[in-house]
């Protein structure tokens, strides 16, 4: 087999390593970042994705919408959960105001749902606030009434002004004191 330099014409410089192979080097520069910047958008939202799905209010209010006789009307049956990216946001595990705010799609052999919900975590447990799915015609459905509540975890939820709410953050006790001074403003 002939060895690339032996097939140049004697007398004749070798091309140097850029010049024999720019036309793979320049591209793969230029479109490899590109590349690597989509894969890592993609993979955040695939992970966002599954931990929204994952999550207990998503798993709840889903059951409820694929139960609900509403839904199964103008869907058909089976209600299929259809969203591969849920929109919306769950709180972290220290969260001071634990309410997660989901959106997703449900789907049918008839059409396509749009499901809004919201729902509070209070002692670690989880309580739905809201419930509503967009229909296909456009009517929007309230499915609330099928959500069961157990009537000691609907006190939970109710807000007591005289009750002292937990701090949001934690100080240090030996933090040593904030001083600060305002200068006085003399007004005519």
């Amino acid at each position: 087999m002939p060895d690339h330099a032996s097939t140049q014409a004697p007398g004749t410089p070798r091309r140097g390593w850029f010049k024999r192979n720019w036309k793979w080097f320049v591209p793969a520069i230029l479109l490899g970042p590109l590349v690597l910047g989509a894969a890592g958008v993609y993979g955040f939202v695939l992970i966002r994705a599954s931990n929204l799905k994952s999550s207990k209010p998503y798993r709840m209010t889903l059951e409820i919408v694929q139960k609900s006789p509403e839904v199964i009307t103008q869907l058909g049956e089976p209600v299929v959960d259809a969203s591969w990216n849920p929109s919306g946001m769950l709180p972290d595990e220290a969260a001071a105001n634990p309410t997660a705010n989901l959106n997703y799609e449900v789907a049918g052999p008839k059409g396509k749902g749009y499901v809004i919900t919201s729902a509070r975590r209070v002692d670690g447990d989880w309580a739905i606030n809201s419930l509503q799915v967009t229909l296909p015609d456009g009517t929007q459905q309230s499915l609330m009434h099928l959500v069961q509540v157990d009537p000691k975890e609907l006190e939970k939820l109710k807000f007591d002004p005289n009750k002292v709410q937990p701090k949001t953050t934690d100080v240090p006790k030996d933090a040593p004191p904030v001083e600060i001074d305002i200068p006085a403003i003399d007004l005519p």
